[in-house]
């Protein structure tokens, strides 16, 4: 249609052959520039005051409905969009510092009448300090009066009225936002409305006389907390919050809290260490710095709380009485088995997990404190101390046994509850060598006790390879490491002469940690020893052989096994006269005659003190068989058919 339309214009335009005149807009200035009227800005400005004052005492004056200025019906009848665009259109026609400049002293006025009202709560409640430079904010010491429920009603309407405040203020910005957003946020030297509010209610309302009111009550609170009471939760976070959110929190309180804070903890420390137990105080140290924790996170800013407190926690209960502290931890280390407590039948008791968990709890707070040196020293004066206690026992078969037992406590403490800490080791190493230094009896006993190990035993053989392993450590703190091996040399020759040793594999595992100890030189004589072994059995079926082939028409009686030792290997001994039966001679001879003849230019030695035999003989309730060293079958052979109540052996 629209189409159509335009075609039809166009054929009656061109028919007629005239062109079409066209209607002229002209625009003209006026005559006069249009003004506001001149109530404008006091009426708008009237409007938006009055109903913000509306805005401002309802708060304020709902506690109080005895007041002639309380209305419950006393609501704004404009809106707030009506307030808002009364606002903008102020702004628009450049009347924005005269409105800011109003509003400002509203809300001066309006924190002036907060302000009384709390003093007149303040009187009614306590008695506040006449003395404003007060530092010590104890409630007891700005007035006696003042006990910790005043104080916490109090500070119930202080937080009541800050919330109330933030409330108005809120509704306040909210109308006033076009003049916060376009005037007030281009002016350098003016405050935002929310600002201006907080900065207000800080200058006229927290006071210093109420503000240590408010950090009092705080302080109260919290150290009834610690003493176990129940608190409001709620109103102290609300109470630190608006601390926080006025700039006041990290000047004007935390100083003082810590102060208090110090005095209670101080004097907390002063009662508990009088009669210490440390493993209590422990518990209590760990206790208060969770509560400290806790407190932080639950009741104040804990950004700038946590760390602090803590600090103040260790400071007043650990770092004054670190020395106290160390004087018992020997009871910790010898927890779960004393080395002096232990009979020869009881065996090493393991220490426990609770000792664990409190030497562990005594470390980190010492780390913590600058204590770690201290309590070195003082491990390394326990070890010393035990260990020389321990080696001088007038039991010498629980020496070695209880010196392991220490090493492994103290090893255990060290990796489980010290944190691996490699000074300690050290300090440990060397208390250890230093009352091991120069003890030729620990030596000697150290080899009795390794004898002990080697010889035929029930025990696994695991269990066997740990116990050398321990006495190995045992062996590295020994200065006579020479005395150990003369030692350890009479007991090996002992236990491969008589078949005494339960492991081979053993026996020559503990001989190779020698060797990776001390070297090659050291341990050379004990390993010909078993060569010596080793050739000997060769030598002895050599001999059996050529024994049967030449005197096989003449055998002896008795039978005999021959260890043929090289002298420089094993222990010296003094040789023995013996006058031997003749068959025991007939062996040694023909021995004798083999031996020179194969090993030409050597000498055979007969140790007599050395030698073991089997005895048969008739006993009352049958034959039996005893196994005796040769001196001693001699002496049965004396007696051989002696009467009519003699032995027949």
């Amino acid at each position: 249609k629209a189409q159509g339309l335009a075609m039809n214009r166009g054929a009656l335009a061109n028919s007629d052959n005239k062109p079409q005149s066209r209607p002229k807009l002209v625009i003209k200035a006026f005559k006069k520039p249009p003004s506001l009227p001149s109530s404008f800005y006091p009426s708008t400005s009237k409007l938006l005051l009055s109903n913000s004052k509306i805005i401002l005492n309802r708060n304020t004056t709902k506690d109080t409905p005895q007041s002639s200025s309380y209305n419950p019906n006393n609501q704004s009848s404009t809106s707030r969009e009506e307030l808002y665009r009364a606002c903008e259109s102020c702004v628009v026609h450049k009347f924005s510092d005269e409105l800011y400049n109003s509003l400002k002293n509203l809300l001066t006025e309006h924190v002036k009448n907060i302000s009384k009202q709390l003093q007149q709560k303040t009187t009614k409640y306590l008695t506040t300090p006449t003395n404003n430079n007060t530092t010590d904010i104890d409630a007891h010491a700005i007035h006696s009066n003042n006990n910790p429920e005043s104080l916490l009603l109090l500070l119930k309407h202080v937080v009541q009225t800050y919330d109330d405040h933030l409330d108005s203020l809120a509704s306040i910005r909210s109308i006033y936002l076009y003049l916060d957003r376009t005037y007030v946020l281009h002016h350098a030297t003016h405050l935002q409305i929310w600002d201006l509010g907080l900065q207000l209610f800080r200058e006229h309302v927290l006071v210093p006389d109420l503000l240590t009111l408010v950090t009092t009550s705080v302080t109260t609170q919290c150290r009834l907390r610690w003493s176990g009471s129940a608190v409001d939760s709620h109103l102290l976070r609300s109470a630190s919050r608006m601390l926080s959110t006025l700039g006041l929190y990290l000047k004007f309180f935390l100083p003082p809290f810590l102060a208090s804070a110090r005095a209670y903890f101080n004097a907390e420390a002063s009662r508990l260490t009088a009669n210490l137990n440390l493993r209590a105080y422990l518990d209590h140290c760990t206790r208060r710095l969770s509560d400290a924790h806790s407190s932080a996170a639950d009741h104040l800013d804990d950004g700038c709380t946590r760390g602090p407190l803590a600090s103040l926690v260790e400071d007043a209960l650990v770092r004054p009485h670190v020395d106290a502290m160390l004087s018992q931890m020997h009871l910790l280390l010898d927890a779960g088995g004393g080395t002096q407590a232990r009979t020869a039948d009881q065996p090493a008791v393991e220490r426990g997990d609770d000792t664990t968990d409190h030497l562990k709890v005594l470390y980190a707070f010492l780390s913590r404190v600058d204590g770690l040196e201290a309590m070195k020293s003082r491990l390394s004066s326990y070890v010393s101390a035990r260990a020389s206690a321990t080696i001088s026992a007038s039991d010498p078969g629980l020496v070695v046994p209880n010196l392991l037992d220490l090493r492994r406590r103290v090893t255990e403490a060290w990796s489980a509850s010290l944190d691996s800490w490699p000074p300690f080791k050290a300090a440990v190493k060397a208390a250890f060598e230093d009352a091991c230094d120069d003890s030729t009896r620990l030596a000697e006993l150290l080899a009795k006790f390794v004898d002990q190990q080697l010889r035929t035993t029930k025990a696994g053989e695991g269990d066997v390879e740990a116990r050398l392993g321990e006495a190995m450590a045992v062996f590295r703190y020994l200065q006579n490491k020479d005395v150990f091996e003369v030692y350890y040399k009479t007991h090996l020759s002992k236990r491969l002469l008589h078949r005494k040793s339960s492991s081979v594999d053993l026996e020559r595992f503990f001989i190779a940690e020698l060797k990776a100890e001390c070297g090659s030189a050291y341990t050379s004589k004990l390993e010909g020893m078993f060569k010596d072994m080793e050739l000997s059995a060769e030598v002895t079926s050599a001999y059996e052989a050529y024994a049967r082939d030449k005197h096989g028409s003449d055998p002896l009686p008795s039978k005999m096994d021959l260890w043929v030792l090289t002298t420089g290997y094993w222990p010296s001994y003094a040789p023995v006269d013996c006058s031997l039966p003749p068959d025991l001679r007939e062996h040694q001879a023909r021995f004798e005659a083999y031996f020179g003849n194969k090993y030409q230019g050597r000498r055979v030695t007969w140790q007599h003190a050395l030698g073991t035999c089997l005895v048969d003989f008739d006993a009352p309730k049958g034959r039996k068989t005893l196994e005796v060293s040769e001196l001693q079958a001699l002496a049965l052979l004396a007696f051989n058919g002696a009467g009519e109540k003699g032995l027949t052996v």
